[in-house]
């Protein structure tokens, strides 16, 4: 916040605030008046020629954002309702602002111990921090021993470890994740954790597509070893399954009724009643099974 403050970040955007001095302190007095609000409830002013169609409305409101005079209160779907920060955030957040490097010292520690064992590249992803800068704190905490140097077997890089961390055998709960997830969002590090190729093919043409529009990854006793693709159908009230598919190393029968138990949890979280499972995959026929037997 404080470098788009300064001008180094979002070229188009500032080159509108600056344009547009007077205009962005109107839509913050209507905040501070009126906030809670979402762009849509302000008074617009013409359409911007870019930024996906944003009104200059709501480009205000972003750059009011992106330097922090304003935070988001509330979201309605995908709508942003935005208010003054000091109405959104705690006292505590505005008595001590720490140095950018400082600010990424402690996300990097942060991260650390999120994620165990991690490479350099895993560590700056992990916070989205910026890739040569993050790389340099990597070696700060390293020097001032609190990142420890591992290797992992099969690694064809370094890895990390907090120095305070504990080792210890733990089995995972079995959990159907999200494409957002801290285990998968970070492709590289599920490759070569678990040999899990992953990509999210929301985007992909349909006849295009590998294992189809919304696949949740499964883990299962420390290891992604299937995927489902799930469609929530509201009409019917049907979580529906049109493709399921194991990974080369198998899934045991116990494996298949705890996806089976994960489905139908994720169909009452949603408010659906059943889950139907279609024929794609090669796992379609024995998850049937299990749903049926259950």
């Amino acid at each position: 916040m404080r470098r788009a403050e300064r001008g180094e970040l979002w070229k188009g955007i500032r080159t509108f605030a600056a344009e547009n001095s007077g205009f962005i302190s109107k839509v913050e007095r209507q905040v501070a008046a009126a906030g809670p609000v979402s762009a849509g409830q302000l008074q617009k002013r013409g359409r911007g020629s870019s930024w996906w169609g944003w009104s200059e409305s709501k480009i205000a409101l972003e750059w009011l954002f992106w330097i922090g005079r304003l935070s988001v209160s509330k979201r309605d779907n995908f709508t942003r309702y935005y208010d003054l920060s000091e109405r959104v955030l705690p006292p505590s957040v505005f008595e001590h602002v720490p140095a950018e490097n400082d600010a990424h010292l402690e996300l990097l520690r942060r991260a650390a111990h999120h994620l165990g064992v991690a490479s350099s590249e895993d560590l700056v992803d992990y916070h989205r921090l910026p890739k040569k800068e993050g790389k340099e704190r990597v070696k700060e905490l390293v020097e001032n021993k609190e990142l420890v140097s591992v290797e992992v077997q099969g690694w064809d890089r370094p890895a990390y470890m907090a120095a305070d961390a504990k080792s210890g055998h733990v089995v995972s709960r079995s959990m159907l994740l999200s494409p957002f997830d801290p285990v998968v969002w970070f492709r590289p590090r599920a490759a070569r954790l678990f040999g899990f190729e992953y990509r999210l093919e929301i985007y992909v043409p349909a006849e295009k597509r590998v294992h189809g529009y919304y696949v949740m990854p499964f883990l299962y006793e420390n290891n992604l070893c299937a995927r489902v693709d799930v469609r929530a159908e509201l009409k019917t009230k049907v979580l529906h399954v049109p493709g399921a598919y194991v990974e080369s190393e198998g899934l045991s029968d116990h494996g298949v009724e705890a996806l089976a138990d994960e489905l139908r949890s994720l169909a009452i979280w949603r408010g659906l009643e059943h889950v139907r499972v279609g024929q794609r995959g090669n796992l379609a026929r024995r998850l049937r099974r299990a749903l049926r037997a259950a």
